[in-house]
C-alpha cells in the first residue's frame, strides 16, 4: 500500500502474558496496531499516524524512527480537535 492512514484505537490493550496477570507486559493499542499495520506500507509509502501526543512513547519514537525516514509530527490544537468529536451522518 502506498498510502496507510491509521487512527487506532487508544489505551492499554492486552497481551497474552498479560493474561496471567503481568500487566506491565501489556502492550498499549497504538502500538500494537502500528506493529501490525506499518508491514502493508510498500517501501517509499507514506504513515499517517494519527494518536494523542500521550501515546507517543520512547518505544514508539524508537520504533517510528527504526523503521521509517523523513519523520514529521505535527500537533492539532485540543480546541480545534474537539469541534470534530461525534460528527457523522444523522440517523433517522
Amino acid at each position: 500500500m502506498g498510502l496507510l492512514f491509521l487512527n487506532p484505537p487508544y489505551g492499554t490493550g492486552v497481551s497474552d502474558k498479560a493474561l496471567i496477570g503481568n500487566q506491565e507486559r501489556a502492550e498499549h493499542l497504538e502500538m500494537a496496531f502500528l506493529r501490525k499495520s506499518l508491514p502493508t506500507l510498500v517501501y517509499g509509502g507514506i504513515l499517517v499516524f494519527i494518536v494523542p501526543h500521550y501515546a507517543i512513547t520512547a518505544e514508539m519514537a524508537t520504533f517510528l524512527a527504526r523503521h521509517c525516514r523523513d519523520l514529521r509530527c505535527y500537533v492539532a490544537p485540543e480546541q480545534a480537535f474537539a469541534a470534530f468529536r461525534g460528527r457523522g451522518p444523522q440517523v433517522e
